[in-house]
């Protein structure tokens, strides 16, 4: 939330009805959209041209006698906040901005339903005012509240702000408020006030922090390269004065004085021209380029080469400013770590998928697809034999070697791959928890964080598919196992958590970076390439997007796994307990009979068959992503090197195929012990009718059980 003016105006407006107020008499509070907000951008405006008009001419209200205070939030910021600044202040004028009021997009009406709501609590005497445009906050006051004067001696703009609002998503990724005032800070600051000398240059209230809690002190924090990136609010309050300071020193434009001498009470930097003789131009010059030379972050963008040698001035801040704001991003790398999406690992994921999908069509086809076609086949022929016969085709295919291999490794396929499954979770939540570090020494920008973090969430997302589809087919098959069960929904809680709740710490990612990610230029800090984040915005770096998005369907899928499960154990139980003490001759109904008949039946296999074909469908939408996410590591000279752990990742589903293949060609266990009992020769058998003779028959009346009478006898010692 942005608050952009702090009162001190108080008391009340009117002495007498037929008196006008003087000027500083009407305090009016205003709220909107900022300029920069999505919703903005959503409905047609220019965000920066806005933001301009908005700050301008919240000035003009102020310049023209009114008392201003003006808070812009979004949706996203709660009601709270905006309570919080209009308490202790007694209200005459509580305006909305037309962004809001005009808007028709839902969440936007829900905050002007909101607001209102808000002032009728915290402003019950205020007449409520709109605008109709940013142009006229003033129009929407004087025609309630017209002064006794012009009050054109009244103070003019002040630059301070208290808060910052950043409120901008890269591919439905939130950007933490830290970390968008880090790039606008490091990228976006020349270029605003370049671009627009009607605007106030604005500094933060709490900037310039050179550690002495007592006074901020400019000077002393922009000519150390320590304290002046040691947070951004720092390094925007030494952006903004640096580039005034090199417009008014060197250049020809001109400053309002008054407000200079403001800001020097606070921030105490003498004047601009005198604060442009540290060169503060000369250590972001040179931080920015030591940042971009080191090839882990990416490589320099050919357009700053200019300014390796060559000193920022007036007559090339401009080309200065526009190279920060885009092209040195844009040579930033991406940072994927091989080790959560390397070639190797997105090859494991497709090969569980393929193979899945290769299973459950062998499985099926030995369990039920057969015998299937046949009740449909005899539905349309009445009197028709077919039924039978595909049903004894069913049962002969079902006792084929086939069928064991194809049974067996399905078995094992999914106890692998739903702990696999939650394995991976586990790891994922442990290596992007803000308060353990543990895996993130690969990731030395917030960049490769967002980017890895984001894969790693589509990567889980769509390797819980196949856990599905494997524990479908067996359900459908009668093969409800508690134990695969229960990593199959241990997995989806860990992927819930994963997707849905783990939130970005950027205080502590923050740290990590100054330990693992600093630059030398930039006093040992870390360098702007560090924060470039949604600059780099290409279509072929929106990673999962349908994944994500249809995760929904998992929710979906596993909540009828769980039922589909206990309603089979709850019958299981009750039928045993009516089956133990039923009377004889008596009959037991199963606790779920209305589901055994014929009606039901039918809409059952329906509804079961279209889970299944809802999971192949995300399964395929998961092939397609993952696809495009290896052709990616060959695309614009991409990663190409396949590390240890990757070819480990792509081996392990090979003992499930090797497995499968030689239970085709040798047979299951059970089948090798029979064949080997057929090939065995009947010594042991020739011994026993020796034994067995007639006078032994007698002697140990052995011939019916020849183990028991033995051991008796030689227990009785005989």
């Amino acid at each position: 939330m942005h608050a952009a003016q702090t009162l001190l105006s108080f008391g009340s407006l009117f002495g007498a009805a037929t008196t006008l107020p003087g000027c500083g008499e009407v305090n009016v509070f205003y709220t909107g959209l900022p300029g920069r907000h999505n919703y903005v951008t959503q409905q047609g405006y220019d965000p920066v041209l806005t933001e301009a008009q908005i700050f301008n001419h919240t000035r003009e209200l102020r310049e023209a006698g009114y008392n201003v205070r003006a808070v812009w939030r979004g949706p996203e910021i709660p009601g709270s906040k905006l309570s919080e600044h209009m308490k202790d202040t007694h209200w005459h004028a509580a305006g909305i901005g037309f962004g809001v009021r005009g808007s028709s997009i839902s969440d936007v009406i829900t905050l002007f339903e909101e607001t209102i709501d808000i002032y009728r609590k915290e402003a019950p005497d205020a007449k409520f005012v709109f605008n109709y445009n940013p142009l006229t906050f003033l129009w929407s006051v004087k025609r309630y509240f017209p002064l006794s004067s012009d009050c054109k001696d009244q103070p003019g703009k002040d630059l301070l702000i208290d808060r910052y609002t950043f409120n901008r998503t890269y591919h439905g990724i939130s950007l933490s408020k830290q970390w968008q005032a880090w790039e606008t800070a490091h990228f976006f600051r020349v270029k605003s006030i370049v671009d627009h000398p009607n605007v106030g240059a604005r500094l933060i209230s709490y900037g310039c922090n050179n550690g002495d809690p007592s006074t901020l002190n400019c000077t002393t924090t922009c000519n150390n390269a320590t304290l002046m990136y040691n947070s951004p609010e720092n390094l925007w309050n030494c952006m903004t004065l640096a580039t005034l300071g090199m417009l008014v020193g060197p250049g020809n434009d001109t400053i309002n004085k008054g407000s200079e001498m403001k800001m020097d009470e606070i921030f105490h930097f003498g004047t601009v021209e005198k604060f442009n003789r540290l060169n503060v131009f000369r250590t972001v010059r040179d931080c920015a380029w030591a940042s971009c030379s080191d090839s882990t972050y990416g490589h320099c963008t050919g357009s700053l080469q200019r300014f390796k040698c060559n000193p920022v001035s007036p007559t090339n801040i401009e080309s200065f400013g526009n190279v920060m704001a885009k092209p040195y991003c844009q040579a930033a790398s991406a940072g994927i770590d091989l080790d959560i999406a390397g070639q190797g690992i997105v090859s494991a994921y497709i090969i569980q998928l393929v193979l899945v999908l290769f299973l459950s069509i062998c499985f099926k086809l030995t369990t039920s697809w057969i015998r299937t076609f046949g009740r449909i086949s005899s539905s349309f022929q009445k009197g028709s034999s077919f039924r039978e016969t595909f049903n004894q085709w069913q049962t002969r295919l079902s006792q084929t070697r086939f069928a064991n291999a194809t049974s067996a490794a399905m078995r094992d396929f999914q106890e692998s791959q739903a702990l696999f499954a939650a394995t991976i979770s586990i790891t994922a939540i442990v290596t992007f928890d803000g308060g353990n570090r543990a895996g993130l020494a690969n990731m030395l920008t917030l960049f490769s964080w967002m980017f890895n973090h984001r894969i790693l969430q589509g990567l889980i997302t769509a390797g819980m598919y196949p856990v599905l589809m494997a524990q479908l087919v067996m359900h459908r098959a009668g093969q409800r196992r508690f134990y695969t069960l229960f990593f199959v929904v241990l997995s989806w809680v860990l992927m819930t958590i994963i997707t849905e709740f783990q939130d970005f710490n950027a205080a502590e990612f923050e740290q990590h970076l100054k330990q693992v990610s600093n630059v030398g230029a930039c006093g040992n800090m870390p360098g702007p390439m560090s924060f470039c984040q949604g600059i780099k915005d290409r279509d072929s770096y929106e990673f999962f997007a349908l994944t994500l998005a249809s995760r929904f369907a998992v929710h979906i899928i596993i909540s009828c796994l769980i039922i589909d499960w206990a309603i089979h154990f709850a019958n299981n139980r009750h039928s045993g307990g009516k089956i133990k003490y039923a009377q004889i001759g008596g009959e037991t109904r199963s606790l779920f009979a209305f589901a055994e008949t014929k009606g039901i039946k039918l809409f059952l296999g329906i509804f079961w068959a279209t889970v299944e074909l809802l999971t192949v469908s995300l399964i395929f939408i998961g092939l397609w992503e993952l696809v495009e996410l290896l052709d990616m590591h060959q695309a614009d000279g991409g990663l190409s090197t396949w590390g240890f752990g990757q070819l480990v990742a792509v081996a392990i589903w090979f003992p499930i195929m090797i497995k499968f293949i030689s239970l085709n060609i040798v047979g299951p266990k059970k089948e090798i012990k029979q064949l080997e009992q057929v090939q065995r020769p009947q010594a042991l058998e020739m011994d026993w009718e020796q034994i067995c003779g007639e006078p032994l028959k007698v002697m140990f009346q052995i011939c019916a059980d020849p183990i028991t009478p033995l051991l008796t006898h030689f227990i009785d010692g005989h």
